[in-house]
This record gives C-alpha cells, structure tokens and sequence, in this order.
C-alpha cells in the first residue's frame, strides 16, 4: 500500500487549465489515507495555492472582459441613437407645430368671438358699459391677444367717434350733463382725443351761461309779479328779457315773454314815448330774433327808428344742432317733428310713413358733413341700420337705408332739411 497516484496526478497539475484542475480535485479526493501518511494534505495544499493563482489571473481578465462589452453595448447604442436623431428630431418638431398650429388656432377663435362681441356690443350702444361686456372690454382684450390687429383698433377708434359724435350733438342739444357723459367715456378710451378739450369748454362756458339766464328769469319773475315790465329804466323785466336774448337770440320763452308785455301795453292802451320805443324793440326781435348788438339806431329820421339787419349765414354750430333733432326723431319715430324739420322731396313723406309703420328700432349714422359756405348750406350723409322691426327680427337694410340730406335756409329764414 506505499503506492499513491498523487505523484502522477501532479504533473498534470502543473499545466494550467480548467480541465487539468477539475481533474486533479476528482482524482485527489479519491485517494485514500492509508497506513497513517500525510501526502493527500499536502497534495490539497497545492490544489488550493493553484486555485488561488488562477483567480489571480483568472478575475482581471474577467473584469476586463466585463468593461470590454459594457464598452461595446454603449458603442452600438449610441450609433444606433445617432442614426435614429434626426427622425426624432423631425417627429418632435412635428409635434410641436401641430400643438402650435392648435394654439393658434384656438387663439384665432377666441378673437373672432371677441369680435363678434365687440360689433354687437357697438350696435346696441354699449360702447363702455357693462364693464366687461362692452364693446372698449371686447376689442381690449383681443389687443391682448394680438397687439397689432387692425380691425380691433379700428373698433376703438369707431368708439371715440361716436362718443364724440354724441357728445356734441347733445351739447347742441342743450343736454349739458348727457354731453359731459359721453366725454367721461370718451376719455376712457382716449385720454388725449383732439377735440374733447375744446367740446368740454364749450360745454362748461354754456352751462355757466345757462345757469346765468335760469337767474334771470327767476329775476324776470319777480318784476312781472309787481308789475315791473318797463319801469324802474334799469330794473325791469323788459331789460332782463334783452339780456337773455343778447346772449340767446333764439330763445324762445324770452321771446314769448317780450310779446306778453307787448300785449299788456296794447290791452291797457298805454301809449308813450317809452312804449313805442319798447315795441319798435320787441317787434324787431320777434319777427328777426338776433343779439341786440345787431340792431342799430337810424339816427337820420327818428332816434327811436331801428334797421334791422339779417344774417342768414348758416355755421357748423346750426347744422350740427338741426342734424342732431333729425337723428332723435328718426331714431324715436317723431314723425311730426321730422315733417316740421323737413322739405321733403316727392315720396319721401310715404317712405317715412312705412319706415314707422314697420321698424320699432332704427339706428342713425351721420357721416360726410361738409358745409358749403359759399352756397350756405351743408351736405350731411345718413345711414340707418341696426333696425329690428315690429316682430322683433333684426333687419340688415339694403340702399334704400342710405342718402344724402342738404340743411338750408328756406325763404323765410327757417333752417330745414332736404331729403
């Protein structure tokens, strides 16, 4: 029993190799202790220093290999990721423009309903008013959208006209509060419009005017109710009424109160200098009411003798005020004082007829005033839409709706309005 195979077996452990090593265990664990020897220890000794060398070898190459396709598997993925980049870069565009074109879109969408709202708000007169329901809140906030779109500034600036417009034709009117409002909401919309500065101080100058002729009559009042018509020289209703028609030619309770007066004289039949005088006064202002400076003394025959001088020179001012009676009674369906304002041409007195008969809402553009001094008169254009007749149906008009009026003096100095 002294033989062992151990010693065959270790020049096969010398050589380097998976198979050898698997090899060199098997056939050292089967080698039998016998008789007390020691050798199967040592031999295990050397199995495990050679394990123990080959891991040494064995775990860098092995890590080596590792890193080696964890190189190469990055490799490849960033090729193939460089290959497929410009699809995605063309898929992601696409996909931003198509959120883009949706946005847009969208964008287009809420301006084209602000819009809407902006011209029906401007149709119904809502120009300020509701806050955010009128047709300045409208074409503001489609301004925030788009700071250059063009029907939206158009729109404001229809606005400023037509604030404007009637700011003026109701200070024409004698309608000074109604005035200063439109000229409130004007300066809402713009601060710095050309002609409100000078509309507001012809506003404030003729309503302190008209504050001062409501004194006198008050004034006037007080003397008719202690007979004070002609007499004391200096405080008499006689001479307020000259003061009021000095400053209003026009007007026509002073000129009632003149003719009262008149009347008086005549019933009592008081008769004197003073009295003839006084109705050569009131005669002169009835038939061609005028400030008084233009009535000036014949001293050649009588120094109570008048000439009477007529200015029939038609102005802005007159225009303006009879166009703005026109627009309310066409506007209220006044047809009577339409007719009292109008010379009518052939046709026309039906055409207002039918107009009332069948509209209950008419809305009145006054466009293309121009006044020709050298002919006195002026030319003004008329539009009416927004009209909504007796079935409430809102009526979109066609050519009938739209045509020229002439404001003139007629032979007895009575402004009035061809049409």
């Amino acid at each position: 029993m002294g033989y062992y195979r151990t010693s065959v077996d270790a020049v096969k452990i010398k050589k380097l190799g998976a198979g050898y090593y698997i090899q060199t265990m098997n056939t050292v664990d089967s080698v039998q202790v016998q008789e007390g020897n020691s050798s199967p220890l040592n031999v295990k000794a050397v199995v495990e220093n050679f394990r123990l060398v080959v891991l040494r070898v064995i775990k860098p190459w092995f890590v080596a290999g590792m890193v080696m396709l964890v190189v190469v598997a990055i490799v490849i993925f960033y090729q193939n990721l460089m290959h497929s980049r410009p699809e995605m870069l063309q898929l992601s565009q696409q996909v931003q423009t198509k959120q883009q074109i949706k946005v847009l879109q969208q964008k287009e969408k809420r301006i084209n309903r602000l819009m809407a709202g902006g011209a029906r708000a401007f149709s119904n007169a809502d120009y300020i008013m509701p806050e955010d329901k009128s047709a300045y809140a409208y074409y503001q906030k489609v301004l925030k959208l788009q700071a250059n779109h063009l029907a939206a500034q158009d729109g404001l600036k229809n606005i400023e006209r037509e604030l404007f417009d009637l700011a003026r034709f109701s200070y024409f009117g004698k309608q000074y509060k109604q005035s200063l409002n439109y000229l409130d909401q004007l300066e809402i919309v713009n601060p710095n419009f050309s002609d409100a500065k000078s509309l507001y101080n012809s506003i404030k100058s003729d309503w302190e005017e008209n504050a001062k002729i409501t004194a006198w009559f008050i004034e006037a009042e007080n003397h008719i109710k202690n007979y004070r018509f002609i007499e004391p020289s200096d405080n008499n209703v006689y001479e307020v009424y000259k003061k009021i028609l000095a400053i209003q030619p026009d007007n026509d309770q002073a000129i009632r109160g003149m003719e009262g007066i008149k009347q008086y004289y005549l019933k009592n039949n008081i008769s004197d200098v003073r009295i003839n005088r006084e109705e050569h006064d009131m005669h002169a202002i009835k038939n061609n009411p005028m400030p008084v400076q233009n009535i000036n003394k014949n001293s050649t025959k009588n120094k109570y003798e008048y000439k009477i001088i007529a200015h029939k020179k038609l102005s802005i001012a007159q225009v303006s005020k009879k166009i703005h009676q026109f627009k309310i009674a066409l506007q209220t369906g006044d047809k009577r004082g339409l007719k009292k304002m109008s010379l009518y041409i052939p046709g026309r007195e039906k055409f207002v007829n039918e107009l009332f008969y069948q509209y209950k809402k008419i809305n009145v553009k006054i466009s293309g005033f121009k006044l020709i001094a050298g002919k006195n008169k002026a030319q003004v254009n008329i539009l009416l839409n927004g009209l909504v007749d007796i079935n409430n149906r809102k009526v979109k008009p066609g050519g009938w709706s739209q045509f020229e009026t002439t404001v003139s003096y007629n032979s007895r100095n009575r402004l009035k309005i061809t049409w």
